[in-house]
């Protein structure tokens, strides 16, 4: 298992958020996050998004030149996200056509969960954005995209567990389960 932390916590500051693993992904401490996770026949890659870049604690706390995520970051996470998928966790064929070796390169899912209320409310453009490129990556891979949010009112901060059967929610610091809501993306 690999645990990956939102980039306002990486070391040094902002690096990249990415990890992969065969089995399972565990995005610890998500509040105002969104995590992608992409799954294929040879593992998972995934990517914890902080809301904000910058920030010291959790929620943006604590750090004076905390801001919100731009379009630049994004973009950058997303293509990087993108080539991990394809290189560590895609099912590629090959096939011969027309005397040319063809690859294909195909995923089972793509899983988006976290904060995505948040995201959809504090931060429409970036939402879209990150929801637009999903959607063509998906379609590209052959992928089924699902969302999943978790139910804040039980549980502000929570541990998501990924592997390719699905998504779990758990309390911080325990093993008690957060529901997921119903989300259409």
């Amino acid at each position: 298992m690999v645990s990956i932390v939102e980039q306002g916590r990486q070391i040094p500051m902002n690096a990249t958020p990415f990890g992969f693993d065969m089995a399972e992904v565990v995005y610890p401490g998500v509040n105002t996050c969104t995590t992608v996770t992409a799954y294929g026949g040879r593992g998972l890659a995934g990517l914890h998004l902080g809301l904000f870049m910058g920030a010291g604690e959790e929620g943006g706390k604590g750090s004076a030149d905390s801001k919100m995520i731009d379009t630049a970051y994004l973009d950058t996470y997303l293509h990087v996200l993108k080539q991990q998928a394809y290189v560590k966790a895609a099912t590629i064929t090959q096939k011969r056509a027309f005397n040319v070796n063809v690859e294909s390169k195909t995923l089972g899912g793509i899983y988006v969960a976290g904060a995505l209320d948040v995201w959809r409310t504090s931060a429409a453009s970036i939402w879209s954005r990150l929801k637009t490129y999903l959607e063509k990556f998906a379609q590209e891979s052959h992928a089924k995209l699902q969302y999943f949010q978790f139910d804040d009112d039980k549980a502000s901060t929570v541990d998501i567990y990924v592997n390719r059967v699905g998504v779990k929610f758990t309390q911080v610091g325990s093993d008690e389960i957060v529901k997921s809501l119903p989300f259409m993306a």
